[in-house]
């Protein structure tokens, strides 16, 4: 079944008895969701998750229509609040809110990462008021959570918008999962990212275990 991250559905697919290769951890644990996102990316290309490729392809929808790209480096001392997240999908450091005058621990340097040249998508901070975690497997929508940045806590919160059809049908038969949310009253997408390397919320973890075999 892959690489994956989530607790409950590692429970289930050793109560299941499927053949899997497996790193479980709580997502929060970013050394191990680091090593499945680099194993992962050993055998398949996961550069189309990069936040500037993604962007480029549904630029009319991202929330971050503002974004510069810069260095770790470039942005050391920079008093400006922001937003900011790696380019890469490979999770050198999650997504945050910066205030002040920045430093490397901001960034988590020394943690997960020693680049000073680290490329970083940075944008204006902007209030999203409601998110929700769409999963994708083979092109096919087969969970959908809410759920609230701060504390990573997931919501029962069912969505349907157009937004979600239209990254679906340009992505093609790929797994991933995306965010959207609302912000100044209109549906955005946040970001996108591979499957293994994300957490799945309140999303039926079953269906998602089903539908993920049988792409296999």
């Amino acid at each position: 079944l892959g690489v994956f991250s989530n607790d409950r559905m590692y429970e289930y697919v050793k109560r299941m008895g499927y053949s899997h290769s497996v790193y479980p951890c709580e997502i929060r644990d970013g050394d191990v969701l680091r090593l499945s996102l680099l194993e992962l990316a050993k055998y398949r290309d996961i550069s189309c998750f990069d936040y500037d490729v993604i962007h480029s392809k549904f630029s009319r929808f991202m929330l971050n229509d503002d974004y510069e790209i810069r260095t770790i480096s470039e942005l050391l001392n920079d008093s400006c609040d922001m937003f900011v997240r790696p380019v890469s999908c490979l999770k050198h450091f999650s997504g945050r809110i910066l205030r002040g005058k920045k430093s490397l621990i901001d960034f988590d340097y020394g943690f997960y990462h020693d680049d000073l040249e680290l490329k970083c998508v940075i944008s204006s901070v902007k209030k999203v008021e409601k998110e929700w975690r769409i999963v994708v497997v083979n092109g096919v929508v087969v969970g959908i959570s809410g759920y609230i940045a701060d504390g990573r806590v997931g919501v029962c919160d069912f969505i349907e918008h157009d937004i979600i059809d239209v990254v679906v049908d340009e992505m093609g038969k790929d797994t991933y999962v995306f965010d959207i949310g609302i912000s100044g009253g209109e549906m955005k997408l946040i970001e996108m990212n591979p499957f293994e390397g994300s957490d799945l919320y309140e999303c039926d973890v079953e269906r998602i275990v089903e539908s993920f075999s049988k792409e296999v």
